[in-house]
């Protein structure tokens, strides 16, 4: 329904363009898809050589800083990497392991206090 009347709405203000309509449509049917597939679970091993995920191995030196985020249901860390156009490392974990794993990372990665950006919050609200 949403779509159908963002796609109906930008119809009408773009004098009547229908491939800005049909980019519309296109860019929520890609949205949907994307949000029904299954997260992958990873393994992750944070230690005084770097951090491993899966077969990947990074070096502390890779990243500029790190925060933690701890909302009702889940906890993690996202570590900003130092290369202009990577993304950032999020690492999911248990709560009982927050205290071992910030102790780690502090010792090798500045911490830095962030606040949740409004694409996060929404992502989140939305359960994607």
């Amino acid at each position: 329904i949403i779509t159908g009347v963002a796609s109906a709405l930008v119809y009408f203000l773009s004098n009547k363009d229908i491939v800005a309509s049909t980019a519309v449509v296109l860019v929520a049917v890609m949205f949907g898809i994307i949000a029904a597939r299954k997260p992958r679970t990873l393994d992750y091993s944070v230690s005084p050589n770097g951090l491993q995920i899966s077969q990947k191995h990074y070096a502390y030196i890779e990243f500029k800083s790190f925060t933690v985020v701890s909302d009702v249901a889940v906890h993690f860390v996202q570590l900003q990497p130092l290369q202009r156009f990577m993304p950032p490392i999020v690492i999911y974990y248990p709560p009982e392991l927050e205290q071992t794993i910030v102790n780690t990372l502090q010792s090798y990665v500045p911490y830095e206090e962030r606040s949740r950006d409004l694409i996060e919050r929404f992502m989140s609200v939305i359960r994607f």
